[in-house]
């Protein structure tokens, strides 16, 4: 990538997560560190290295550069690896991202590139996958991206939280082709899922259901 196309990229959400340490960091130090992650990521840019612009944010806040250049990262192929990339070096979760600008943002994904990032999807044409969900309405985001092959995975998912009510895990057969990518590297047996409405949902456990056993 050239130069002058690597400055069109917005780097506002590295700026804010480095002014999150002010009162901490003293601001000449934040200054000379802004000024140096900036180069460093438009170096990055510039050779087509978006992991390394990544690395320079704290990674919860990933997904926050791939909306700002959303379009950018589409056009010069760099989208799906910045995904995939996000994705799986957050430590927690995107509870905090709207549904809507996740499912927008992967409808703007290649599939087929998606899959090459991640790890070998499994031979078969469905699979039975579970996801853990608490919360209270949409907060519980019953189609949300993520599913495991573990339902015992999908039940520490659903407790991880014990402020949030009502945990429970339901089961999907989900077809191949609504699988986006998988991840391997944090033992999560982990499915990234586009679920579609035909795609029936069942509560196989819920948290006061358990106790009762």
């Amino acid at each position: 990538m050239k130069k002058e196309r690597a400055t069109l990229y917005n780097l506002s959400s590295i700026k804010a997560d480095r002014d999150r340490m002010k009162g901490v960091v003293p601001e000449a130090d934040l200054a000379i560190s802004w000024a140096k992650t900036q180069r460093y990521a438009l170096d990055s840019l510039v050779k087509n290295d978006v992991g390394g612009v990544l690395i320079q944010m704290s990674n919860m806040c990933g997904i926050d550069f791939i909306w700002d250049n959303l379009f950018l990262l589409k056009e010069d192929g760099l989208l799906e690896k910045a995904f995939v990339f996000a994705w799986d070096g957050s430590r927690v979760n995107w509870c905090h991202v709207p549904q809507w600008m996740l499912n927008f943002t992967v409808s703007q994904c290649s599939r087929d590139r998606l899959r090459s990032l991640g790890d070998p999807i499994p031979d078969g044409e469905t699979f039975t996958l579970f996801r853990g969900i608490s919360g209270n309405g949409p907060a519980r985001r019953k189609r949300g991206l993520s599913w495991t092959g573990d339902f015992e995975k999908a039940k520490w998912f659903a407790v991880r939280f014990p402020h949030l009510a009502v945990p429970a895990v339901i089961q999907a057969t989900i077809p191949r082709e609504c699988v986006l990518f998988c991840c391997r590297d944090r033992q999560e047996n982990e499915f990234v899922c586009k679920v579609n409405q035909e795609v029936k949902l069942k509560t196989v456990w819920r948290k006061e259901i358990d106790r009762l056993k």
